[in-house]
């Protein structure tokens, strides 16, 4: 099926035309059961982009409300503090519900919403899963690849995955002390926490 771009919106199926929006915030969104968000209910929801990765096909973006998983290949290049207006249908995801987008509309840009201050037990009780956070903890093992940073986070007998798109510039050194921002990603089974991920 054929995109078309127009004047800075990419545009998929869309909408129908008075379709009646039942979804217009991330915390409408997040409130969601899974079997409710895959009834693909209508959203419309604006908000600020935290992280984009092409490779994904998909991005986090927050309002005043929280914080959300945008998907559906929408495949148009963003970068975090983007304002964008995101028009598509509630899913399931992987752990909290997400937004299939039909069409991301770009408003202009703005500064990124604070980190939420963090410690490890409250990341893996999936509270901020999308979420722009912010934890302390001890380096551990360190790895790099072409196009990223990979390294272990030990905080508070909790380790967490850290994956850095920022350059291969910033690698921390093993055992030393780092207060990280990312954005907080929940791996789950079963919509059980079992792992969390930072990606800066």
């Amino acid at each position: 099926m054929l995109a078309t771009t127009l004047a800075g919106c990419l545009l998929f199926p869309t909408l129908s035309q008075g379709a009646d929006v039942s979804l217009t915030n991330a915390a409408e969104l997040r409130s969601m059961t899974s079997d409710k968000a895959d009834q693909r209910t209508l959203a419309v929801v604006e908000g600020v982009v935290t992280l984009y990765n092409a490779d994904w096909g998909g991005f986090t973006m927050q309002d005043g409300t929280g914080a959300i998983w945008v998907t559906g290949n929408t495949k148009k290049p963003l970068v975090p503090g983007d304002r964008v207006r995101v028009h598509g249908k509630s899913g399931a995801g992987l752990y909290t519900p997400v937004i299939i987008a039909d069409s991301v509309e770009s408003l202009g840009s703005e500064s990124l919403p604070a980190a939420v201050s963090s410690d490890a037990a409250e990341l893996f009780s999936g509270r901020w899963d999308a979420t722009r956070v912010r934890v302390r903890g001890l380096v551990g093992n360190v790895s790099s690849d072409d196009k990223m940073v990979h390294f272990q986070l030990y905080s508070e007998g909790y380790l967490i995955e850290v994956q850095s798109f920022i350059g291969l510039g910033h690698k921390p050194e093993r055992l030393s002390e780092v207060e990280i921002t990312g954005i907080c990603t929940v791996v789950a089974e079963n919509v059980r926490v079992r792992g969390i991920n930072l990606n800066i």
